[in-house]
């Protein structure tokens, strides 16, 4: 937000709407990674990690489903959805890129956090934790940075930033997941 506020107020304000709406469409892969961790959980705790391992890919699987349709949905009503909180056309125009974005993000983002639910459930907090402190703390702010400044991008430059996080984290927890070691923890 503080990178976003040095561009000016047309576009701190597109990019407070577009977070609202992601907080929205997040929601969907928080559900999802509860369910998820509580499922990966119990198969752990009664010894069946097959069954851990299948509920945290259904998981994925429905994620990425609905990741779809969320994705599909901020693309075709992205002026519709800045409307919802706005009248001021500058803004709404200055959401329409971030929201396509988000519309990319999402379908990253809703996998991954369903994945960190699995490691979570089994008990593999501090890689979570240490991959969440490293992407939220360090990776997003410097990027961030970079693509709204050096490089000139503006808003965009920092949704992009969103979305290689969000990227980032699926693929390090994506294989994270696919190793299977987190199958074997003691809790």
């Amino acid at each position: 937000a503080k990178a976003v506020a040095g561009l000016g107020t047309v576009a701190f304000a597109a990019h407070q709407i577009v977070m609202n709406i992601m907080s929205i469409s997040f929601s969907v892969g928080d559900g999802l990674s509860i369910a998820n961790t509580s499922l990966v959980g119990q198969s752990l705790g009664a010894s069946r990690s097959d069954m851990a391992i299948i509920y945290g890919k259904v998981a994925q699987r429905i994620g990425l489903i609905l990741a779809i349709l969320v994705s599909g949905s901020i693309t075709l009503f992205r002026a519709q959805l800045m409307a919802l909180f706005t009248n001021e056309a500058a803004v709404i125009l200055a959401g329409e890129t971030p929201l396509i974005i988000l519309s990319i993000t999402v379908l990253f983002q809703i996998v991954q956090v369903i994945i960190v639910g699995s490691l979570r459930g089994a008990g593999d907090v501090k890689f979570v934790a240490l991959l969440m402190f490293v992407s939220v703390t360090i990776v997003r702010p410097v990027l961030t940075w970079v693509l709204c400044y050096p490089l000139n991008l503006g808003l965009p430059g920092a949704w992009l930033s969103v979305l290689l996080d969000q990227f980032t984290r699926y693929i390090v927890s994506y294989w994270r997941f696919r190793e299977a070691k987190w199958t074997r923890i003691q809790v």
